[in-house]
């Protein structure tokens, strides 16, 4: 994690765009998720790290779970976080003057909170921009898996899904899993939940067949 870091803040420098450069919007520092996981099928473990909205999920044929947390998963945060953008900017999320608050403001600012109806409500998040910071915002752990299932890791347009939905689309097909989960995430997008890109990977885990 550290590494990778270290190499979006090193691309960020080779471009010309550091924290005393960047405008937070059309020059803003390089920043993404990143998630890993690593099986040991000997002993039916899934060790995993995350920072930012690329879910893990456990997948089998009683229904899926969610692993790691996405940032904007709590809408209480997430509706407090409108509300002060909209207090502030009086403007929509797409207008690029949200945006550029929002990142000022939020994004690697640990403990990062504002008060909203006289609560101090959590706003901070994190994204691997080279900043020491994001390290703050990892998300680690352990998890037993059942034998079979399938672990999925995903960016965040695919949590538009439940985990029950996803677990059903993928144990029906495993073959077809993911493309039936982009076109059904694509779907339910069109329905009015957020979206954002899609991309997946699907790792079956069986004993037996390993």
């Amino acid at each position: 994690m550290c590494a990778a870091n270290n190499a979006v803040g090193e691309h960020a420098k080779s471009v010309g765009i550091t924290l005393e450069t960047t405008d937070y919007n059309y020059r803003d520092l390089p920043a993404t998720t990143l998630t890993v996981v690593a099986i040991d099928p000997c002993a039916n473990k899934l060790t995993y790290v995350a920072v930012a909205d690329s879910p893990i999920w456990v997948l089998t044929n009683e229904g899926g779970r969610m692993l790691t947390q996405m940032q904007c998963s709590n809408k209480d945060v997430e509706k407090a976080r409108r509300q002060d953008l909209a207090k502030k900017n009086g403007q929509p999320f797409d207008n690029n003057g949200w945006r550029m608050y929002y990142r000022a403001n939020y994004r690697n600012k640990p403990g990062a909170e504002e008060t909203v109806n006289g609560v101090g409500t959590p706003m901070a998040y994190g994204a691997l921009t080279g900043e020491e910071e994001v390290m703050s915002f990892l998300q680690l752990g352990k998890e037993e898996l059942p034998d079979p299932c399938w672990v999925l890791v995903a960016s965040d347009g695919c949590a538009v899904l439940e985990p029950d939905e996803l677990a059903e689309i993928v144990t029906a097909n495993p073959r077809t899993a993911l493309q039936n989960i982009f076109m059904k995430a694509a779907e339910v997008t069109k329905q009015g939940r957020c979206h954002d890109d899609m991309s997946a990977v699907l790792i079956p885990f069986n004993t037996y067949l390993n």
